[in-house]
């Protein structure tokens, strides 16, 4: 039971990895490809909430606060502790 237990776990680390590698190869080429939204900011006009955690690499809460003083009236929270 053990060996297939174990079997299965790495055929199922195996798909997981290979799906992440997809993905986040996807998601990166779609990062690159994308417009600057940046100047439509001023446009939203719904209620807004700018959420980014303290240690987001991805997004820093620098960058969210770029999006949160565009916006007119939007409130920025800064998760403390949390990444992306």
């Amino acid at each position: 039971m053990t060996v297939y237990v174990d079997d299965m776990r790495a055929r199922v680390g195996r798909l997981i990895m290979c799906h992440m590698i997809a993905d986040t190869e996807a998601e990166l080429h779609a990062m690159a490809d994308r417009i600057d939204s940046a100047p439509t900011f001023a446009q939203i006009k719904v209620p807004t909430l700018v959420v980014v955690g303290e240690h987001d690499a991805i997004t820093p809460p620098d960058l969210a606060r770029v999006m949160s003083d565009g916006i007119p009236n939007a409130k920025l929270e800064v998760i403390s502790g949390a990444g992306h």
